[in-house]
């Protein structure tokens, strides 16, 4: 096997599959693989999309098909879209975990109490009926 054989180039694209498949503890599929999938784990599988721009539209697709894709296992996973914004050489960007609000509510399940209301403000009638009660009673009359 020759040298050229031997070593292959690990391209950012490759590193950055790699880092979203450990994050959910799976495995990165191969480019070639036939699949939509660009990673799988037990609980899991994802796309992943290394951008300088992304719109929201395409995002929303993305996280819709991975939903999709999720829900056909026989044992149902998380979807999910990786985003990391690639702003340039040196500057650092945080790995985005993107799903829908299905895929959400089926990982963290529903919350167990209803959210704590806000507390109401009091009513204005109660402050008329303050600055209508005089602060010392009338003097009796004679």
């Amino acid at each position: 096997m020759g040298e050229r054989e031997r070593w292959v180039p690990d391209r950012p694209w490759k590193a950055f599959e790699r880092k979203a498949a450990g994050l959910f503890g799976g495995v990165r599929h191969w480019a070639n693989s036939g699949e939509r999938l660009d990673f799988e784990s037990a609980t899991a599988l994802g796309q992943c999309k290394l951008v300088q721009r992304l719109s929201l539209t395409e995002l929303t697709k993305l996280a819709e098909e991975m939903e999709r894709e999720s829900l056909l296992r026989p044992v149902p996973k998380a979807g999910v879209v990786v985003v990391k914004l690639r702003a340039g050489s040196g500057k650092k960007t945080p790995l985005l975990v993107v799903m829908t609000e299905k895929i959400w509510a089926q990982i963290a399940g529903q919350p167990e109490e209803e959210p704590a209301e806000e507390p109401a403000e009091e009513p204005a009638e109660k402050e008329e009926d303050e600055a209508a009660t005089p602060a010392e009673p009338p003097p009796p009359a004679a």
